[in-house]
């Protein structure tokens, strides 16, 4: 979140529990994500902005994230709009299943 933020700018970091899943939020006030590449955000290597002045990175953050979320049963949010950053949340269980 601080990558894509203004300098100086907050990033809300808050929880919520709902229905066995505790919801981790992070909210940023950056440069926003288009809703047309919102769809390909979590996909190894995507770059939303691939130009020279974009800010550095491989686009594996977010691929990582979720396959770390969802190998933990968990799921992944977004709501974003360009100019006005973007809310990332994603749920873990509260109790861990047991296997038989």
């Amino acid at each position: 979140a601080s990558k894509f933020s203004p300098p100086g700018s907050c990033i809300d970091i808050s929880f919520a529990v709902e229905d066995g899943y505790v919801w981790v939020m992070v909210k940023d006030s950056g440069i926003g994500i288009a809703e047309d590449k919102q769809a390909r955000i979590f996909e190894k290597f995507y770059r939303v902005d691939g130009s020279d002045t974009a800010p550095r990175g491989l686009g594996l953050g977010l691929y990582l994230v979720q396959n770390l979320v969802t190998a933990h049963g968990g799921q992944l949010r977004l709501e974003s709009r360009p100019g006005r950053g973007s809310t990332f949340a994603f749920s873990l269980a509260l109790t861990q299943e047991e296997s038989g």
